[in-house]
């Protein structure tokens, strides 16, 4: 990591009236070792999601309420070569303030989907249209493939999360106006390169708040009211369906706050690189009031008798964002903060007894700027942190 706040030298040297001159005492120099490797400053409101390309891991995108994205290269950064404050791309979109872009590349690092990246009101003035874009990897303009009329969620205020998995399919979690006094969402599933097939949807009961996909697609994980929802699910133009039961993995509801100890909502899941992990955090946005923020880790062969609560640095930390290294064998989990601090944990799963603590802290660009969205390259080398800072600020550590 690169060096800041260094202390000055404590130097004791005094010479003596004779020839005998007195050694040179130093203290060692306090550095922070929690600094950024990089701050970019580019954005004029809060970072909203960080997408690192899957196929080249110093090119990163990050999103933001400006309704900007923005393409970053690192490696020219690492040679001075770029400044901080100039992407290397940008796309200006017609999304709003009140919405967050979401960020999801394909895997052969291709193309780039853009959620929430543009709003259309209905003659009625009152329904909102929301469109998807998918754009090429660099930015310059839509893919060849692109078609509006398949990529627009009629009637669609917000789009919670995407990804683009399993296999061909961009997967999203919506809220339709008809779903929303019926406390129900979509999981609705398109594919971009042939979109004139319509999309398949799957109809869950409660409310969805993150998706996550292990390395082999085989799989999804969903953060839910009630815990982690684990399940396979199975595509066909317009028919979706799970191909068996979903998993549910639960949080701990005996902990404090938890009035009546019904399982609290989860927030970011995340899986371990070898995809025999799920990791993830309660939703920040029911801590304190409801529930205690909690990190727990299943296996997700062996179901929610597996859980292994991970000891959070006190009990007033609030946890925002999760994300577990993807670079082969990590252990590296990342956890994003309210007050701004990351926290990485070497997660050993295989130790029932889990309830470790972080292993090292990074420090934000201010006291109180909460992590807004977090994200590691492919190679697991960087981290990436968005903020809500004065300065609407992307934090990059080389870990």
């Amino acid at each position: 990591l690169a060096a800041a706040g260094l202390g000055s030298w404590a130097v004791a040297s005094k010479l003596q009236t004779s020839s005998t001159v007195k050694k040179t005492q130093k203290t060692t120099p306090k550095v922070n070792s929690g600094a950024p490797t990089f701050t970019l400053l580019a954005h004029t409101q809060p970072i909203t999601s960080l997408a690192w390309s899957p196929t080249t891991p110093t090119v990163l995108v990050s999103a933001a309420k400006d309704s900007q994205v923005m393409l970053w290269d690192i490696a020219a950064f690492e040679q001075g070569q770029a400044s901080q404050t100039t992407p290397k791309a940008k796309q200006v979109l017609g999304s709003t303030s009140t919405n967050s872009i979401l960020l999801a590349w394909s895997a052969d690092g291709q193309a780039l989907a853009i959620g929430n990246a543009v709003f259309t009101v209905e003659p009625n003035g009152k329904l909102v249209d929301n469109n998807m874009l998918v754009l090429k990897k660099d930015l310059s303009g839509l893919v060849p493939y692109f078609n509006e009329q398949y990529m627009t969620f009629r009637r669609t205020g917000f789009i919670r999360t995407i990804l683009w998995g399993p296999g061909k399919y961009l997967t999203a979690i919506t809220f339709p106006a008809e779903l929303a006094s019926q406390e129900k969402y979509l999981m609705e599933f398109r594919d971009p390169l042939h979109p004139q097939q319509g999309f398949g949807t799957i109809t869950q009961q409660g409310f969805g708040f993150s998706l996550a996909m292990p390395p082999d697609a085989s799989k999804l994980a969903m953060g839910v009211f009630t815990g982690i929802t684990v399940g396979e699910p199975m595509i066909a133009g317009h028919t979706a369906s799970w191909k068996t039961t979903p998993t549910l993995l639960t949080f701990d509801g005996t902990k404090p706050l938890t009035n009546d100890g019904s399982k609290p909502p989860a927030g970011d899941v995340t899986w371990s690189p070898d995809g025999r992990y799920i990791a993830a955090i309660t939703d920040p946005f029911f801590v304190p009031k409801y529930i205690q923020s909690q990190l727990a880790v299943w296996d997700a062969q062996q179901g929610d008798s597996s859980r292994n609560s991970l000891s959070l640095p006190d009990s007033s930390t609030i946890l925002t964002r999760l994300a577990w290294s993807p670079a082969p064998t990590s252990t590296q989990l990342a956890a994003g903060s309210k007050d701004g601090s990351v926290y990485l944990w070497n997660v050993n799963p295989a130790n029932p007894a889990g309830n470790a603590l972080p292993v090292r802290t990074l420090t934000g660009p201010q006291q109180g700027a909460e992590v807004t969205t977090l994200a590691w390259s492919s190679d697991g080398r960087y981290l990436a942190a968005g903020y809500n800072d004065t300065n609407d600020s992307i934090q990059i550590w080389k870990v």
